[in-house]
Formats: C-alpha cells, structure tokens, sequence
C-alpha cells in the first residue's frame, strides 16, 4: 500500500470516529444505567472499521444517517453492535440493524422476571413429544446424524416455577419468512435455525411482560426492510419470476430493454421488366417514385 493510500485510509478512519464520538453524549442519555457510553462507542467504531463495506457505505450520506440511525436505536434497547447479538448489515449506501434471537434473549433476561429461555430445533430423528401446551421430553442422539428439521420451539421458565412453550412447524416459519421482505436476505440464507428460532420465541413473547426495551426490539425487527424494495435489497430466486425485468435483475445483469421486433413488411409482386428501351421524360413529376 502507497503513502498516499495509506493517508486517504487514515483520513476516512478518523473522520468516521470523529462523526461516531460526536454522538457518544446522546448516546448516553438514553444507554442503560449499567451501560458504559465510551465501551459502546468503541465497539460502534470497530464494527464499522472491521467491515470493509460498511466503512464504504459510512461515508455517504445515506449510509452515515442510517448508521447513526441504527446506532441510536441499539442505545435505546441496550445493546451493542458486536455482530452476535446485533448486526449492522450494508446493502449499497445504507446500513440495516438486525437484533439477532440472542440479543432478544438478553434483553428477557434482563427484566428479571424469566430464570431461562431455550429454544431448538427438532429433527426427523429426535425423540419430541409434545403434550397439552408442554414439551414432555426432547432427547438427542448425537451418536447418529439428526436429519433434517421439521419444527422449532422455544421455552420460557418464570422464576415463580411456572413455564410457557411454542412449538412450530418448519411449514409456518417458512410462510413468515415468505412474507418477510427480508425472505432471501443473509439472515434467513446464512442463519436459518437462528432465525427460525426468534421466529418462535417472538410468537411466545406475546404471552410475556415485555419492558420497553424489548418491546422495542421486536417492533423494530418486524418492521426492518419494509422501506426498502425487496428486489433490491436480496436475490429473488425461490419467489416465482414472472417478467422479463425481474428476471433480469435475479441474475444480476443490468437490465436492457428487449430489441423491437422486426416489422414484417408487405410483399410486392415483381414487376415486369420489359427489356426494349423507352423514351423517358426525366424532368417530369410522374417518374419520381415516393
């Protein structure tokens, strides 16, 4: 790397922990008590240094009010931009919080009131029995492969003893991922039994007393990418493509409008070509042909 490249790099690099410092004081407003502001700015500025595109998107615009915007939003619930929890997600010029199932944990956990949360996957050779609003037992032999997944559940133990479970079938998940716009996106391609996972417990925290950071939280995970066109943002291919510009776009391929079609012209019959000359008036109108 070229002294000159290396100082362009430094320069973005500081400019971008100016802007996130700037708005550590606002920050600290709104963190949890127990929250420290300067270890959240930091982790803020090593998540956007450690991705590439998400430094890139950072310096325009769009992508620096989206960032703040995403930052601000994990202030106010409490967490942290640490990739495990929390992931900003770059899509050309703008960044989009993902609240990952374990943020969600964390965050139940954090009200006091539930001793633990357990969530899995139940496969075709997994012992599951489920009986009258309880999962009896779920044994794994992890002696022998597990095959695939049919269902998902996810329990919640209260501290006064008492228990609430949800059980779903793959099949419902998949009609809640088809009608995400988020469907074909890195979390659901690259994570699916993660977000299966949330898909359940967040089905359950219905019958929970949410605080207001986690009712927070899953507003804002219900309402993620709904701005932003789909066919944009994730390839489109297990959604059924029924025009020649859609099409186009799945592949990935500048779209270019299809050539006309050529325009069938009339045929003529042939003329007649008499082979004796004739005497012809070139300066007159009646031999210009039009």
């Amino acid at each position: 790397m070229s002294n000159q490249t290396t100082a362009v790099v430094k320069k973005k690099e500081d400019a971008l922990s100016k802007t996130i410092n700037s708005m550590a004081p606002e920050w600290a407003k709104v963190l949890p008590i127990n929250f420290d502001s300067k270890r959240f700015t930091r982790m803020a500025i090593s998540c956007l240094r450690k991705n590439p595109k998400l430094a890139q998107a950072f310096l325009t615009d769009q992508g620096r009010i989206s960032t703040l915007s995403c930052l601000s939003t994990l202030a106010e619930i409490g967490l942290e931009a640490d990739g495990r929890r929390a992931h900003l997600i770059p899509f050309k010029d703008e960044i989009t919080l993902v609240i990952d199932y374990k943020g969600l944990v964390e965050l139940v956990m954090r009200s006091g009131l539930v001793s633990n949360i357990h969530a899995d996957k139940i496969c075709k050779n997994d012992k599951f029995k489920y009986n009258m609003g309880e999962v009896v037992c779920h044994e794994i032999n992890f002696e022998k492969p597990r095959g695939d997944a049919y269902a998902y559940y996810c329990i919640v133990k209260f501290k006064d003893g008492t228990t609430k479970c949800e059980v779903m079938q793959k099949e419902e998940v998949e009609k809640i991922r088809l009608s995400s716009p988020g469907r074909n996106g890195d979390p659901w391609t690259k994570w699916y039994d993660e977000m299966a996972k949330k898909t359940v417990f967040k089905r359950l925290s219905k019958w929970l007393t949410l605080t207001p950071a986690v009712s927070k939280a899953i507003e804002h995970d219900d309402q993620q990418f709904i701005d932003i066109k789909a066919s944009e943002v994730y390839e489109e291919q297990t959604v059924p493509i029924t025009n020649f510009e859609e099409t186009q776009r799945a592949k990935q391929i500048p779209f270019k409008t299809p050539a006309p079609k050529p325009i069938n012209q009339p045929k003529t019959k042939p003329v007649d070509v008499k082979t004796e000359p004739q005497n012809v008036d070139t300066n007159s109108d009646d031999n210009l042909d039009f």
